[in-house]
């Protein structure tokens, strides 16, 4: 998104706020305490020093600065993953509590109305807001928001579920295939592999692997393993 399109995000919902006007605000939270103190944790057993004791500004810069010291090392997908992790989900709501991401106090969906229908509430509360007209009903726009962050959700949840049936899709003719790369895995088997862009997640049996795991770091759910991984197994868990 370019600085024009935010720049008339941030005014259009300035303006409605103001004027006490229901809009549908796009909110960001603060990053997820827990999670950032895991994130610690992982950089620290890589030589990473990411602070997390301030607030805002603060711990944007230490983020920022963390993001710069890992490009171009081996672990960069990796930890650039679990600071996403990190981040709370953006969602649309009537209540503005501003939005963390951008640093921006007011907040709205509005330049791309043509692909995304909150973008066009907010250009039908602003025609209605421009032309005098009555306010809008704050139950019936709220339920609208919530509807838009349900649909949102379940955009992203289609999309992971598509990429992963490819990426096995993909692996069908790489079994015995060894790559060298620092892979992270859950409990639910999923790996975020670097060897390239089609390896960004692997789907498969732990149990097949366990005597090859050298040097590992138990994290909660998940175990960082910078050890080769080789494709030799027959059968793939969703």
């Amino acid at each position: 998104m370019c600085i024009r399109d935010r720049l008339a995000n941030k005014s259009v919902a300035k303006i409605l706020s103001d004027n006490q006007w229901f809009n549908v605000y796009r909110i960001h939270d603060t990053p997820n305490i827990d999670k950032l103190n895991q994130l610690v944790g992982v950089c620290q057993n890589f030589g990473h020093d990411v602070k997390i004791e301030g607030e805002g500004d603060e711990l944007k810069s230490s983020i920022n600065e963390l993001l710069r010291d890992i490009k171009g090392t081996p672990e960069e997908n990796m930890i650039e993953t679990l600071v996403t992790r990190c981040m709370s989900k953006a969602t649309y709501t009537i209540v503005n509590t501003g939005h963390y991401g951008l640093g921006f106090t007011h907040y709205s969906h509005f330049t791309s109305p043509i692909r995304r229908y909150p973008d066009l509430i907010t250009h039908r509360i602003l025609f209605d807001y421009l032309n005098k007209k009555p306010n809008g009903n704050p139950k019936k726009i709220e339920d609208m928001a919530k509807w838009c962050s349900s649909r949102e959700i379940l955009a992203a949840k289609a999309e992971r579920e598509s990429i992963k049936f490819k990426q096995i899709e993909y692996l069908e003719d790489k079994i015995g295939n060894v790559f060298n790369r620092i892979s992270e895995v859950s409990n639910s088997y999923r790996i975020p592999e670097n060897a390239s862009t089609a390896f960004r997640k692997l789907y498969l049996n732990l149990q097949e692997f366990e005597d090859d795991f050298q040097q590992h770091v138990h994290l909660e759910n998940n175990i960082l393993f910078p050890k080769t991984l080789k494709l030799d197994f027959k059968t793939l868990n969703n």
